[in-house]
């Protein structure tokens, strides 16, 4: 039991309170050991205690006072050890009851799932196995990524994270010698896999989600909001792959049919997101460069 003061300490005092502490302020706490324990050399479970030994959690031991160091024990020493203890962030209620409020929904949904134990060993198991595809997703091991993503993509097409990951491959593992019948091919790719995506989401159950608020008490509701918004969230990273790889293939000399893509996709990803917002700049100057407008396009990058 620590108490605030020495002589609360002596005492045994019971004074429940609380205080606030900023990072890096130094406030002194006094806890009751022993008299042996306390003895500089007694081999006792304090006996042997040195500067940073750990006492509780983030708790550490710090200096011992002089005269416990010289085996004094007159009536100006207090004896015993200094504990340090260290915060290493500063105190955030809104971040404790986020998290809170995470830890409680994470439990609900847990009691709500309603998969039987075969479907969850099955999932977890496809997790597992994405994991480790990410985990390939270099260029020593693109086989092997190749390979396993074949696997799961023949286990589940419709599979959303698996397809986003074969689209970040195809974006990212990408030889430095790499044909210009190679990099057509490989564009032709991402856009068809961008293709499964979409076919594998429901946009009008997604459009009525996304026109409406998500009673807060309705775990199952909330369950269902959060897979639409990973299903938003995957459309989305999956229109800008796309438009930016027909922005390659039209600066490559593609077409008309080319041109026409890239403001399907404008329009198509402008019914979700603004594309003058910052984070999206990129995407708009690909769609105005491919328009023929380059001041604009350039305009876009500045945002």
């Amino acid at each position: 039991l620590a108490h605030s003061s020495f002589k609360g300490c002596l005492a045994g005092s019971v004074d429940f309170g609380s205080r606030a502490v900023r990072a890096g302020q130094t406030v002194p706490g006094y806890w009751s050991l022993g008299l042996e324990a306390c003895k500089l050399g007694n081999k006792t479970s304090f006996g042997d205690v040195v500067r940073g030994d750990s006492l509780l959690g983030n708790i550490k031991y710090g200096d011992s006072e002089p005269e416990t160091q010289a085996g004094k024990t007159d009536r100006r020493s207090h004896g015993g050890w200094l504990a340090v203890l260290q915060l290493t962030e500063e105190y955030d209620p809104a971040k404790l009851e986020k998290k809170a409020q995470a830890e409680k929904e994470e439990g609900q949904e847990k009691e709500a799932d309603q998969r039987s134990e075969a479907d969850k060993l099955k999932d977890c198991l496809v997790e597992a196995k994405l994991k480790h595809l990410k985990e390939l997703r270099k260029m020593a091991t693109k086989q092997n990524h190749a390979a396993l993503l074949a696997d799961l993509m023949a286990e589940d097409g419709t599979h959303l994270p698996t397809l986003l990951e074969g689209i970040v491959a195809k974006e990212e593992l990408v030889p430095k010698d790499e044909s210009d019948q190679a990099l057509e091919k490989r564009l032709e790719e991402i856009c068809g896999l961008t293709d499964d995506v979409l076919a594998a989401i429901d946009v009008e159950a997604l459009a009525a989600h996304c026109g409406r608020r998500v009673d807060d008490e309705n775990v199952q509701a909330k369950i269902q909001a959060k897979k639409l918004d990973k299903a938003k969230q995957a459309m989305i990273s999956a229109l800008q792959s796309k438009i930016r790889a027909l922005g390659d293939r039209l600066s490559r000399g593609g077409g008309e049919a080319i041109k026409e893509m890239l403001e399907q996709s404008r329009k198509l990803i402008g019914q979700w997101v603004n594309l003058d917002d910052g984070k999206h700049s990129e995407c708009a100057s690909v769609v105005e460069e491919g328009a023929g407008n380059l001041g604009l396009a350039i305009t876009a990058l500045t945002k």
